[in-house]
C-alpha cells in the first residue's frame, strides 16, 4: 500500500492516516497485535523530510525498522510526485 493511502499494513505494524489540516501527511504507527501507538510519521521542517517520531519506549526488530524506513521513502516518492 502507498502512504497516500489511509492505511499501510506491514507484518507487525501499520499506519493509519490522520486528517491534517497543512499540506503534508500525518500517519500514526501502531502495533498490529495490540493496536497501541507507537510513533508518528510526519513532516519534519528542519530536514524538509518525513520522520518517524517515536511516542514510546518500545523495543524494533531490523525488520520493523525496515517496514519503517520504506514508509518513509513511500511518503517522500508521493510528496515529489
Amino acid at each position: 500500500m502507498a502512504a497516500g493511502e489511509a492505511m499501510s499494513e506491514y507484518e507487525y505494524i501499520r499506519f493509519e492516516r490522520q486528517v491534517s489540516k497543512g499540506k503534508t501527511g500525518v500517519w500514526i504507527c501502531r502495533n498490529i497485535k495490540s493496536d497501541g501507538p507507537l510513533g508518528v510519521v510526519k513532516w519534519h521542517c528542519p530536514w524538509r523530510r518525513y520522520c518517524y517520531f517515536p511516542t514510546c519506549a518500545a523495543v524494533y526488530s531490523a525488520g520493523c525498522l525496515a517496514d519503517i524506513q520504506h514508509f518513509l521513502e513511500q511518503a517522500m516518492e508521493e510528496r515529489k510526485a
